[in-house]
């Protein structure tokens, strides 16, 4: 492969390590030192790597604990081991390892190694992060591997033969029993400096597999299932192009970098499994479900038709709600479309003078009313029960004149617009003419056929189920009502009444009262709760609805809120703003709680080649960190990871990669933006003694926790584990 001239001092290095420690019994730093001794070398193993210690503390403190009355020896091998172990990282400082290899010299006694051996120290040939820093795993590999090789009358030859040195590296790879202890980057640097003619410089094995995947069609020939004999003929295929001015390409060249990494697939995230729907009985009381997460809500609306849902972020909140609205509203979403509610639908949606000329077309000849026949008709009674008008008979002649004839006898107004749909008799009888029947015909054809149905078909849950939300600015006037200037077709302003979303709904439940209608209030905790209900906070009580009416201040109309309107509100207990939680609204609600469930995400685990985590024991690992610190409301809950888990098992890793860096991670720093130390504490498990950045991140990443890939997954899975 690409032979570097630059790293020379490494190969040099690692051929001193092959001849003199596993080849002979030298040291490697100090080679008139008799130290890598077969039975030296077993003893080493046993201690570190057999008898593995997982207490509290760094990585040398827990060395000391191991080597307990160990042997100059034995630390030297130790020393020795640390010189290898850093060879290949350009991310780790010079001076700290220096450090660390000086700290291991001074326990073996020994002065530092001499000058000359840190010039293959200096840069390294790759970046590393977090599952090299952690070095435990490294130094099993080495040692592992020194202790067969020191065992082997051909050792010689293993250590000649690229292929053989590989199948050695992996034999002992699968010795570790546990996955995540198996080193299998510092396994790519070995075989890279043992042999650079034949292997990358390429330490992560997600890499490797993405070149693989972007550039495998280029090759001249079937490519093996070995990933390295792959990238070999890759690297063959690519040479004509990317071989330039007598230099052998790097797969880390910027053009290439970016061509392998783009051809990586972008992250899509799977929406999150959508709920099934319970069926309700008739109306009365909540219907009966048995799914055991809606239960104990229902339970709760057995006794008030106000409920609160509250919990960590994540945990389903308005998931939840909105199943247990559709669980409410179910059976009726099997039924015909009552004629209230087609009438309310079609009076909803269309301009007063439209609505007056559907009622004309539908009269019986001679098709003509007078005002206070017009007003009577159940389309017209529709709509002023929706939005009520202080002087309704005056409503209806302006609208009735303004799009009268400008041919008409009997209308003296001067003012008119088009569509010209009415005109009087002198009787002042109103009816449609000839244009206006066509107009209703033509225009309103939709909607006139929703009148005349004669089956009408289900309805959908939008027309029992209304969700809004509350926020800093939402008002009075968005939620019962309120004044909105309007241009009126004539270039005239007009300051009709606007029904905010309570007085609709609460219209609406009214006129079907044996139907049950359902208010949905996300983030009920954000808005201004004494604000936005004023007095009609009374109104909601259970027993004063239906009962107790107050007059609106704007439209002066007597308002209750009916008995089978059913509000549901969420709150997230994280949010600052609970604190200002009216108390009024809290005696009214009733509150159910809701926890994280990792069981929901129970047989959900994410893979890589290297690493693994369960989401489950993820979710729980995470949310003990943050009890120890926040306490419960700062939890985070199972719907983030829910998505991953609804990924094929192929995207998992890139879809937890978006959950936790663009979700989960930011939530994390805005909970302890004034508390650093704490952040570091709950996110320990992504910082290692070796990390060489300002914040002790893993990975070089300047922002503590973030990391991708190999390196995210190794970290997560120490963190379920912590």
């Amino acid at each position: 492969m690409a032979v570097r001239p630059e790293q020379a001092p490494v190969y040099e290095a690692v051929k001193h390590f092959a001849q003199r420690c596993l080849l002979s019994d030298r040291s490697l730093l100090w080679p008139e030192r008799t130290a890598w001794t077969a039975s030296n070398v077993a003893e080493v193993k046993r201690r570190v790597v057999d008898s593995s210690h997982s207490g509290e503390g760094n990585f040398e403190s827990k060395l000391l604990e191991q080597l307990r009355g160990a042997s100059p020896e034995h630390w030297i091998i130790i020393a020795d081991t640390f010189y290898v172990y850093y060879l290949p990282s350009s991310s780790i400082r010079l001076a700290l390892k220096q450090e660390k290899i000086g700290w291991a010299c001074s326990q073996a006694a020994l002065p530092p190694p001499p000058a000359g051996v840190w010039q293959a120290q200096e840069h390294g040939f790759t970046t590393t992060a977090q599952h090299f820093n952690l070095k435990y795993a490294q130094f099993w590999l080495i040692l592992l591997l020194s202790n067969y090789i020191k065992q082997q009358p051909d050792a010689s030859q293993i250590l000649a033969e690229p292929h053989r040195l590989q199948t050695t590296l992996d034999s002992q790879l699968e010795t570790i029993s546990n996955r995540m202890s198996r080193a299998t980057d510092m396994r790519h640097a070995l075989l890279y400096m043992f042999s650079p003619q034949q292997y990358e410089r390429i330490i992560s094995t997600r890499d490797k597999v993405a070149i693989i995947t972007t550039y495998k069609a280029r090759a001249t020939q079937p490519l093996p299932g070995d990933i390295d004999q792959a990238l070999k003929l890759i690297r063959e295929a690519l040479a004509p192009q990317y071989n330039t001015a007598g230099h052998e390409f790097d797969f880390y060249d910027p053009q290439l970098r970016d061509e392998w990494r783009a051809g990586i697939q972008p992250v899509v995230v799977p929406p999150m499994p959508p709920g099934g729907e319970k069926e309700s009985p008739e109306r009365g009381a909540p219907p009966h479900v048995d799914d055991a997460e809606l239960a104990g809500i229902m339970r709760a609306l057995q006794h008030t038709q106000n409920v609160i849902l509250y919990g960590p972020p994540g945990t389903g909140k308005t998931y939840i709600a909105g199943r247990v609205a559709q669980a409410l509203v179910g059976r009726q979403l099997q039924q015909a479309v009552p004629e209230t509610a087609r009438l309310q639908r079609v009076a909803a949606e269309l301009p007063f003078y439209e609505l007056l000329a559907l009622a004309l077309y539908q009269v019986a000849p001679p098709r003509s009313l007078l005002v206070t026949e017009l007003i009577q008709m159940p389309l017209v009674q529709s709509r002023l029960q929706a939005s009520p008008v202080e002087f309704p008979r005056e409503s209806v002649w302006s609208n009735l004149q303004s799009h009268t004839s400008p041919d008409s006898p009997t209308v003296g107004v001067s003012r008119r617009v088009g569509p010209y749909l009415f005109d009087k008799d002198a009787d002042s009888r109103w009816h449609l003419t000839a244009e206006g029947r066509t107009y209703v015909e033509k225009d309103l054809a939709e909607e006139l056929s929703t009148l005349n149905q004669g089956s009408p078909a289900p309805v959908s849950a939008a027309e029992y189920i209304v969700w809004t939300t509350f926020h800093q600015s939402y008002s009075y006037e968005d939620f019962v009502e309120g004044i909105r200037p309007q241009t009126s077709e004539a270039g005239e302003m007009a300051y009709p009444v606007v029904p905010g979303v309570l007085r609709e709904i609460s219209q609406r439940a009214s006129t079907q009262p044996d139907k049950i209608f359902v208010l949905v209030i996300d983030e009920i905790n954000r808005g201004n709760i004494a604000k936005i209900f004023g007095e009609l906070i009374t109104l909601l009580e259970d027993d004063k609805r239906g009962r107790l009416a107050m007059r609106l201040p704007y439209s002066g109309v007597n308002f209750t809120v009916p008995r089978n309107l059913f509000v549901i509100g969420t709150m997230n207990t994280a949010d600052r703003s609970i604190a200002l939680l009216d108390v009024a609204l809290r005696r009214r609600f009733a509150f159910v709680g809701l926890t994280p469930e990792p069981e929901l995400l129970a047989g959900a685990v994410v893979r890589s080649p290297e690493s693994e985590v369960a989401l489950d024991a993820l979710l729980r690992g995470l949310n003990r960190r943050i009890r120890q610190h926040l306490g419960p409301d700062y939890e985070i809950g199972h719907s983030y990871l829910l998505r991953v888990k609804a990924a094929d098992e192929d995207r998992r890793l890139d879809v937890l990669e978006f959950v936790w860096n663009n979700q989960i991670l930011p939530l994390l720093r805005e909970y302890f933006y004034s508390q650093p130390d704490k952040l570091r504490e709950v996110l320990a498990p992504f910082i290692v003694d070796d990390a060489d950045d300002d914040d002790g991140a893993l990975g070089g990443s300047p922002e503590l926790g973030r990391a991708t890939g190999e390196e995210l997954l190794f970290a997560l899975s120490r963190l379920s584990s912590a």
